[in-house]
Formats: structure tokens, C-alpha cells, sequence
């Protein structure tokens, strides 16, 4: 969705061993709620439609293919690998990750996102 309404918006997934959350931040006027209608929109939209094939098939080639991104210096090599232990993956981690990844389709993601985008739980908080 481009409605201009943004100068940037992104989302992340915050996750340990206890819990996990989906965190994001839209740089926008302070006047603009039309921002945050637009962002509860879309994820609306993922949760009750999915995604179409295409979008999935790209996701997964940009997330396996990145990857190998997080390895190509000692310090973020390291960082990755320490990263990893404290998450509690095992050793295989590093070749079963996008065995798995590629393994996902659209149905899986639309089971998912049903599950877990709920723009009526979504908590804001409003800075600046």
C-alpha cells in the first residue's frame, strides 16, 4: 500500500524464549491517524485475506537468501552465532532454517497471520 501517508513505516519481530512481539514504527506527521488506519488496514487485510503466492515466494527468497548476510564479517558472524545459542537454537539450526522457510506456502501464512494480526489488540504508543 502507497497512499504517501508515511516518510517510512517497519515492522519486526522481538522474540526470546519466553515471548514474542511484533513491533513497528511509522515516521508521519503527528496529525496523520490516517497512518495508523492504513497500517491497521493492512493488517487486517493479511489476516483475513493471506497473501498471494507471489509475495510469499518473494519473502522467502529475500529471507533465505539474506541469511547468509548475517555471516560475512567475524563480528556479525559472531553476533549471529551468539544470538542463535541464546535463542535456544541447536547446532543444525544453520541448515535446517531455510529447508523450513522454504517449506512455507501462502495457506500456511494466512493460518498464521489469522492467528496472530489482530489490528483491535494492537497496543500504540504515540511519541514526538
Amino acid at each position: 500500500m502507497n497512499r504517501g501517508l508515511a516518510y517510512a513505516v517497519r515492522m519486526n519481530v522481538a522474540a526470546d524464549n519466553l515471548a514474542s512481539a511484533m513491533v513497528g514504527d511509522v515516521a508521519t506527521k503527528n496529525e496523520n491517524s490516517k497512518a495508523l488506519a492504513g497500517i491497521r488496514e493492512v493488517l487486517a487485510s493479511a489476516a483475513l485475506d493471506g497473501f498471494e503466492a507471489r509475495r510469499v515466494e518473494d519473502a522467502k527468497s529475500y529471507l533465505t537468501k539474506s541469511f547468509l548476510l548475517d555471516f560475512d564479517s567475524n563480528v556479525k558472524m559472531a553476533s549471529s552465532l551468539l544470538t542463535l545459542w541464546l535463542h535456544g537454537k541447536s547446532p543444525d539450526y544453520l541448515q535446517t532454517r531455510n529447508k523450513a522457510l522454504v517449506a512455507v506456502g501462502p495457506q500456511d501464512v494466512k493460518r498464521v497471520a489469522e492467528r496472530l494480526l489482530s489490528p483491535d489488540r494492537m497496543v500504540v504508543t504515540i511519541a514526538g
